[in-house]
């Protein structure tokens, strides 16, 4: 379970997970009624107002949240947590998953045959977790609709550990090496990435 918490890191990045149930229990108007999706839409709005009082996330023409005169912000959520984060001068883009079976299934939808010949065989969970989240958190801090993820997004061999960061590559009209970080919690994962 990922305790709650703000941290600031060396990218400049600052971020915040917290749980969805202390967030919706803070203002203890929906006596629990909430529920499912908007449980999730709920918890992020009511933690906008906590961080940045007085502003409303507002989206741009792909989607992307923004503060308007605000830092570049973006956020993600499981089914139990959520994770905020900001930077003042870069995008950036944010991930928190939980371990699931899918992955396994689905890894050649996602994962380039580089990326493919690098994992475990006998436990290649814990590195596709990784994978996917890493390149969840390049495609929101990219912005745009426009990346594939095998073929657009390149993470350079890893082994999986509790924390650390993962080179990267994002390619849509030239090279762009990047650095996702990452903390593990259990069998879930929060990463982040700051577009330089």
């Amino acid at each position: 379970m990922w305790n709650e918490s703000s941290w600031n890191c060396s990218t400049g990045a600052r971020l915040t997970v917290r749980s969805i149930d202390s967030i919706l229990q803070s203002y203890n108007q929906d006596g629990g009624q909430i529920k499912g999706r908007n449980r999730e839409k709920e918890s992020i709005r009511r933690l906008t107002t906590l961080l940045h009082p007085n502003s409303e996330i507002q989206k741009d023409v792909w989607g992307k949240p923004f503060i308007p005169n605000g830092p570049h912000i973006n956020y993600s959520h499981s089914s139990s947590h959520v994770l905020w984060g900001e930077h003042a001068d870069h995008a950036i883009g944010v991930d928190i998953e939980n371990e699931r079976p899918q992955l396994i299934k689905l890894q050649s939808k996602f994962c380039s045959t580089e990326e493919l010949s690098y994992l475990d065989t006998c436990e290649p969970l814990s590195q596709l977790l990784l994978i996917w989240s890493a390149k969840e958190s390049i495609y929101k801090a990219y912005g745009k609709k426009a990346l594939d993820f095998k073929l657009h997004m390149q993470i350079s061999a890893f082994k999986a550990s509790t924390e650390g960061t993962l080179e990267a590559v994002l390619n849509i009209e030239k090279e762009i090496p990047l650095s996702v970080h990452y903390k593990r919690m259990d069998t879930s994962v929060a990463t982040w990435c700051v577009l330089p």
